[in-house]
């Protein structure tokens, strides 16, 4: 009798950018949503906005000074949700300012966020695989 692969569970390939969004994700469970600010009172540790969680996430500080990491990051979260890149003279901040908009806005949540962070790993994490990567 021929065997049924249909139902076979294909391991999932992930780059250092998924993980940092999932880390983001779990920044953000652990130590709490946060609107309008990137962190309160210390960059390493309580709330975050989802911009501070995917910094927290990528170098271990809430803290401006986006890396290209953080960057990229930021990037697929804002393609996953349709958001075009917020208009900056300052190219290298756009993609961190859309996702701050985003965050920000006072219908957001902290459970909204955590599984838009997920959901863009996940869509990503496919991306790659279909693409060999």
């Amino acid at each position: 009798m021929p065997r049924d692969f249909s139902q076979v569970e294909v391991p999932v390939q992930e780059d250092e950018v998924c993980q940092v969004l999932r880390r983001a994700a779990d920044v953000l469970r652990c130590a709490g949503h946060l609107k309008n600010a990137l962190y309160v009172e210390s960059p390493v540790a309580g709330p975050v906005c989802a911009m501070g969680a995917i910094n927290r996430a990528d170098h271990g500080s809430a803290k401006y000074g986006f890396g290209e990491m953080s960057q990229t990051a930021a990037r697929a979260l804002s393609e996953f949700l349709g958001l075009e890149p917020w208009a900056s003279a300052d190219k290298e901040w756009r993609w961190s300012e859309t996702v701050a908009s985003w965050n920000n806005a006072p219908e957001r949540t902290a459970a909204e966020v955590i599984a838009a962070l997920e959901g863009a790993a996940d869509a990503r994490a496919e991306r790659l695989m279909r693409e060999g990567k």
